[in-house]
């Protein structure tokens, strides 16, 4: 049996803890970084000795490992763990030294890929040619900023033809089984945040394809030939293929998500609107990601503060 006052037990104690409270992928999650990051470098210390040098040393040490270096996205989810983990010990009054809030993660602006016109003029092109399930699949994401797994749960009873709209219900991910290391398995939830279930309206011009492509079971609406659902890394694979076609330089699908809320912003939608139809917690998520990251949008703020400059200096 481990020593209780290990690090180690606790953080499995808490893992066990966790297990009940969220969803298989959140868990499988927590204990992938539990068992590959954390455990292998503080498990074996005294939880009433940690404190802050050591977990900020081990922080630094995680982000400067060369290529294996982890983000400081991961980190900051790292942190949390451990925070958690030493919050729930203190429930036993098992007290450690260190104060997480005091603990520095630097933060690294990573600039999100966003199909210029050109290349979403290009895509296009390919996507409206001998359109098929997988190119409609692609098109509904480009034109209404669904992530690849909301795409892949939609079923046709989500989406409502007469009024223009699609119900953004359940998500659909393939994630580890737990006892099952090195297997996975698709399964639909419900969107991790009540902000992602929403009402989408559908441009008219992808209406015109939903018409074509529309059954009228509740199936999903990305199926195969044989009926079955496409999953999420068929459609990624996919949308390679297609960007490859159009001349695009490398992008995920994701990329498509962006490049819906970049086009928004370009075309004056409201802020809090567009927060909305991407899923968004909040406005400022929205804010920070996409309206100071479109160069088109700051050359028209810009240019309005030029002809505001002119408006007076020349009279």
């Amino acid at each position: 049996m481990k020593n209780e006052n290990c690090f180690e037990f606790w953080l499995v104690k808490w893992l066990s803890y966790k297990r009940v409270w969220v969803k298989d992928s959140t868990y499988m999650k927590y204990k992938n970084t539990i068992y590959l990051h954390i455990i292998p470098e503080l498990g074996a210390i005294d939880i009433r000795v940690i404190d802050n040098n050591i977990i900020q040393n081990y922080i630094n040490k995680k982000l400067c490992v060369g290529k294996s270096g982890l983000s400081p996205k991961s980190i900051k989810e790292i942190v949390g763990i451990i925070k958690n983990t030493l919050n729930y010990a203190e429930r036993f009054d098992l007290h450690s030294k260190c104060k997480c809030e005091l603990l520095e993660v630097r933060s690294v602006y990573n600039q999100i890929r966003v199909l210029n016109k050109n290349e979403e003029k290009a895509l296009l092109c390919v996507l409206c040619r001998d359109t098929d399930i997988f190119k409609f699949g692609v098109l509904i994401s480009l034109l209404t900023g669904l992530r690849i797994g909301e795409l892949c749960a939609l079923k046709w009873e989500d989406i409502d033809v007469n009024e223009r709209i699609i119900s953004i219900k359940r998500t659909m991910q393939r994630v580890q089984v737990e006892g099952k290391e090195t297997k996975t398995e698709i399964i639909i939830t419900t969107p991790k945040t009540n902000a992602s279930i929403r009402q989408i309206p559908i441009p008219k011009i992808l209406n015109d394809y939903i018409q074509t492509f529309k059954s009228e079971n509740n199936q999903f609406v990305l199926t195969n030939q044989k009926g079955n659902y496409i999953e999420p890394r068929v459609m990624q694979y996919r949308f390679e293929k297609y960007i490859k076609s159009a001349g695009i330089s490398k992008a995920n699908f994701h990329a498509l998500r962006h490049t819906f809320a970049t086009r928004c912003i370009e075309a004056g939608v409201d802020v809090k609107v567009l927060s909305e139809i991407l899923g968004h917690s909040s406005v400022n998520i929205t804010l920070d990601r996409y309206v100071h990251n479109s160069i088109d949008y700051k050359k028209d703020n810009i240019d309005r503060l030029n002809k505001y400059i002119l408006s007076f200096s020349q009279s």
